[in-house]
């Protein structure tokens, strides 16, 4: 019981104190002797020297000392005359009438007297501020840091400005802004006007924006209403990349998949508030206000929203809030926010409302940051390849189909489609290099009636290229495709035939850097070559049949190139030797010919199958598999056959 009365006692005591606090606020009963002193971001305390206050009957009791019982004042009585007239004073003619509250003391019209303003109008103000957690198109707080730095025009009356800002996200990314504006006070109406333009430079997002803006606000004592409006005037749209949702197909000749693409989008915006003292709290610098809001989008959802604000004025430089917004696209966010003028001396007051005049020098209430969003749709995209430049490329199909025309002469004039294929072999390596530069796979259909027609003038590759035949399922993962199925690529029938029939003693396939050749029946006619590579880095020859060539295939190795893998394997093929004829008697010489001359190679031959390489009496025997490093420094790696990627080795 005596703890309870200790607390009560305790608390009266306190609230006691506060009220004295609170009434000691109040202006009735002062006499200004002398000019205020200003301090520049906070009003000076008139309490000390220079004061007098008049506070009631029993505020004179002291008998003046004066000649002739008269008392002279000087300055500014506010209360004139006092409720009670001590005996034998004389006060005089009745002092001018009082400027208004709001006008300038120190920095008025000459002669003029009246309140000192709560900032010098001369200084350069800083603040810092925070804004706690998310706001429609922002996500999490940041500080901001800003300089307002006046220019007064017309008596300190009116001024223009200009407000830099810096802000730093709670992740660590920065935006920034300035602004230029005119304010002017109109003492008639006590209300100031404002108009503002504004640049703002955002990077706390994914992307990086910029805006213009333009704010209006008219401040009165018991209204008052704000306006902005900002429009993004860089790219609006940042590509957040895309997740896939499908098997990849082929859509004239490219390789393409469904996606859903994300995309973080910049809004537009605009809105406006009203606010007002709050009741029975507004002689506290308690104010709120009710507003809305717009926003607009390119490739975002449009929105309406609304917005409530709660304010209390801590002190003259200090204001805490709350903001309550809530649309269609961001929902219901709440964020709590203050800012503070750096003052140069102790508050001299709390909880009281500032003048309307110390509007002039109050920042803008606007929004300060670029809104985005993050919006998700469906889009279907080109599968994109490396294409040996160090940029990309859509991962497009040559397709070659030989069974259109049966004359060679007339198998010409195909763009290379799925429903405008080459018709020979002959029709792409007409094509110009550079045409030929945008395919990454050459996929060649087979002949209905098993033929080399069309197919027998050889052919060469590109750098990065793969040459793919039908009749085998193909892995192109390592090509970023997963789930594409080729026309007849997986009916298991014959695979087409290439030769060199029209074009004796070439070799069937010559192969450039980073290859692939798969799927294929390869005749080189017992007078040359069946897959050829020179000074290339990289090859991948698997899944072919290679009969009648001198080699079946010869690759020198070089891995010291720009363009390549450094890596080569030769897998799952089968090498018969030629057979010789009267007219050619020549045996074949090597089934697998690998020289290395430079560099380091990773190399995996593995399931081939050799035959009939019997070599003749120039060459000596005939090799089955024949790998060797011949250059200096030359290496070759094939002892991890247990990889789980990239896999070397002999089997």
């Amino acid at each position: 019981m005596k703890k309870t009365w200790k607390y009560v006692l305790a608390a009266l005591a306190i609230c006691t104190s506060l009220g004295g606090s609170l009434v000691a606020q109040t202006d009735d009963g002062v006499v200004v002797l002398s000019k205020p002193t200003g301090r520049g971001q906070s009003p000076g305390n008139f309490d000390g020297e220079g004061a007098v206050r008049l506070g009631g009957p029993a505020a004179m009791t002291a008998a003046p000392s004066a000649v002739g019982g008269v008392v002279p004042v000087e300055g500014f009585v506010e209360s004139y005359p006092p409720t009670i007239e001590p005996t034998g004073v004389d006060y005089g003619p009745y002092p001018p009438e009082p400027v208004d509250p709001s006008v300038f003391g120190e920095f008025g019209a000459a002669g003029s007297v009246g309140y000192a303003v709560s900032d010098d109008p001369r200084d350069i103000l800083f603040r810092v501020g925070y804004r706690g957690n998310d706001i429609y198109g922002v996500t999490g707080g940041f500080t901001n840091l800003s300089a307002f730095m006046p220019y007064y025009t017309e008596a300190d009356s009116a001024l223009w400005f200009v407000n830099p800002r810096l802000m730093i996200t709670d992740q660590g990314r920065g935006a920034a802004n300035i602004g230029f504006g005119h304010r002017a006070y109109a003492q008639d109406l006590d209300r100031v006007f404002s108009f503002s333009t504004w640049y703002d430079y955002d990077t706390g997002h994914s992307g990086e924006y910029h805006q213009l803006g333009a704010s209006f606000a008219a401040i009165g004592r018991n209204m008052t209403f704000r306006a902005n409006g900002n429009w993004v005037v860089s790219q609006d749209e940042t590509d957040l990349g895309f997740v896939p949702t499908g098997s990849s197909r082929l859509v004239d000749g490219v390789v393409v998949r469904d996606v859903i693409r994300m995309t973080e989008v910049a809004y537009n915006q605009a809105d406006f508030e009203i606010s007002t003292p709050m009741p029975l709290l507004g002689r506290y610098g308690c104010e709120w206000g009710a507003g809305a809001y717009f926003l607009s989008g390119s490739d975002g959802r449009d929105a309406t929203g609304v917005s409530a604000r709660v304010e209390s004025q801590i002190t003259e430089d200090l204001w805490v809030n709350a903001i309550l917004t809530n649309d269609k696209v961001f929902d219901t966010n709440v964020s709590v926010n203050f800012e503070l003028t750096i003052p140069n001396a102790p508050p001299s007051r709390y909880f009281k409302r500032n003048k309307v005049r110390d509007s002039l020098l109050a920042s803008d209430r606007r929004y300060y940051r670029v809104a985005t969003d993050v919006v998700s749709r469906r889009d279907t995209v080109a599968v994109m390849m490396d294409n040996g430049d160090n940029g990309m490329q859509m991962l497009r199909l040559a397709i070659i189909d030989p069974n259109i025309v049966d004359d060679p002469d007339l198998a010409f004039g195909g763009t290379g489609t799925e429903n405008d294929p080459f018709l020979s072999v002959a029709d792409y390596m007409s094509q110009d290099v550079t045409v030929r530069d945008d395919f990454s796979i050459v996929y060649v259909r087979r002949r209905d009636d098993d033929t080399d027609t069309n197919l027998n003038t050889t052919i060469g590759l590109l750098d990065l290229q793969a040459l793919l035949g039908e009749g085998i399922e193909h892995n192109l993962v390592n090509m970023g495709v997963t789930g594409l199925t080729l026309p007849g690529s997986t009916d298991g029938l014959a695979v087409p035939i290439l030769s060199n029939s029209m074009a004796e003693g070439m070799n069937v396939v010559t192969l450039a850097n980073a290859n692939q050749v798969s799927g294929f029946t390869i005749d080189a006619g017992g007078t040359a070559d069946g897959i050829v590579g020179i000074g290339i880095d990289g090859f991948a020859v698997t899944d072919n049949t290679i009969q009648n060539s001198i080699n079946g295939i010869r690759i020198a190795s070089n891995t010291t190139g720009l363009i390549g893998t450094n890596y080569g394997f030769i897998q799952n093929n089968v090498i018969t030797g030629r057979v010789p004829t009267v007219e050619n008697p020549a045996n074949s010489l090597n089934g697998v010919l690998i020289d290395h001359t430079a560099g380091s190679l990773d190399l995996l031959v593995d399931s081939n199958v050799v035959t009939g390489i019997l070599g003749d009496e120039a060459s000596g025997p005939g090799t089955g598999i024949n790998v060797t490093a011949s250059g200096p420094g030359a290496e070759i790696n094939a002892r991890n056959f247990n990889a789980l990627t990239r896999v070397t080795g002999f089997t």
